[in-house]
């Protein structure tokens, strides 16, 4: 599967977003590396699409489907 430069960190702790909303900074690198790109979707989810334990499943193909739009997932991904 395809590495790359990962944030691996993602929660909306993590996002800064202007007063006017229309742009967003990522903070905190602390765990940034380079591994699976599958491994930070999975990060994100967990940390951006879920409500204690509960992963919202609608807010997930959101990001997946946002997602698809920038990067090609391989069928392994």
């Amino acid at each position: 599967m395809p590495k790359v430069l990962i944030q691996s960190d993602l929660f909306y702790s993590n996002i800064v977003v202007s007063d006017d909303e229309c742009s967003a900074t990522l903070v905190d690198f602390e765990e940034a590396t380079y591994y699976y790109r599958v491994f930070d979707m999975e990060m994100t989810i967990i940390g951006i699409c879920a409500k204690e334990e509960i992963i919202d499943l609608a807010k997930v193909n959101s990001l997946l489907k946002g997602y698809a739009e920038e990067i090609n997932m391989t069928n392994m991904e």
